[in-house]
């Protein structure tokens, strides 16, 4: 699941664009190989779509329920690391509920 997570997160942060695996391996700094078979892998479970031009091939992330599901574990994983529920801690001495944006009606 993680290594999938880092292989999904340029398609997060940038959900419009497209990427092949030359691309991903340069941006992640991950074997070539390596990435193909996870790829693959999402392809078939319509995580990802797989658009030939030419010779190359483009990978461009789908608007599927669990790449949305994927995307809001990656979202809140990425608010838990970045440490910012501590930091409002400190100034709270009260309980408080932090709602971010879409996660609130979701």
């Amino acid at each position: 699941m993680e290594q999938k997570l880092t292989i999904l997160k340029p398609f997060f942060e940038d959900p419009n664009k497209k990427f092949s695996i030359r691309q991903l391996s340069r941006i992640l700094k991950i074997n070539h190989t390596t990435i193909r078979q996870h790829l693959n892998k999402m392809v078939k479970e319509e995580i990802l779509s797989l658009k030939k031009e030419g010779v190359y091939s483009f990978y461009r992330i789908t608007l599927s329920k669990k790449t949305l599901n994927l995307k809001l574990y990656y979202n809140l994983e990425k608010i838990r690391t970045s440490h910012i529920i501590e930091e409002i801690e400190k100034l709270y001495d009260f309980p408080i509920i932090v709602l971010f944006g879409s996660f609130s009606s979701a």
